[in-house]
């Protein structure tokens, strides 16, 4: 499935396929990833690629969906909805972008296309972001789609400054 964001943004679903780009993606963004994503430390060859890829593919996640982001053809990150709660109604999304393209606001192109397609083809009415209080960029992007901040919870990623909360952004679809 490819779904075409803008003229120079596409998404496809995340597959095997992808394993290489991801980890020739990650091993040129790994200091800026590492900050805030758990799983560097773990995708440092093919196989943790492909790992990485069947922990998503594979998840029990009830609505829950992975995506490759092009931009301007080239791999440049993941975008996950991460499940969605048929009972409270609420999906988590979440993703990733190379430091090389951070700052077109890819994210919030994909999430003008998202949005209205979960709130039309599923029965979500809440989308919930979690960024680390520290992760400014991914704050103003979630902000700039509308979300705002619900709570703080403790982190326990294992990722340099543990002791940074985690931020709960919920946006009303």
């Amino acid at each position: 499935m490819e779904l075409e964001i803008s003229e120079s943004i596409s998404l496809q679903a995340l597959t095997q396929f992808h394993a290489k780009e991801l980890l020739e993606t990650v091993n040129t963004s790994r200091d800026d990833l590492s900050v805030y994503m758990p799983w560097t430390d773990t995708l440092t060859d093919m196989a943790g690629a492909r790992s990485y890829i069947n922990a998503r593919k594979k998840g029990k996640l009830y609505g829950s969906q992975w995506f490759a982001i092009y931009y301007d053809g080239a791999f440049s990150g993941v975008f996950g909805i991460k499940y969605i709660d048929p009972v409270t109604k609420v999906s988590e999304l979440g993703y990733w972008l190379s430091t090389a393209v951070r700052g077109h606001r890819i994210i919030n192109q994909v999430l003008n296309v998202i949005l209205p397609y979960l709130s039309s083809s599923t029965t979500v009415d809440t989308v919930e972001f979690h960024c680390l209080e520290s992760n400014e960029a991914s704050i103003r992007v979630v902000e700039r789609a509308g979300a705002k901040l619900v709570k703080y919870v403790g982190n326990n990623m294992d990722i340099p400054n543990k002791d940074q909360r985690l931020g709960i952004y919920a946006l009303k679809l």
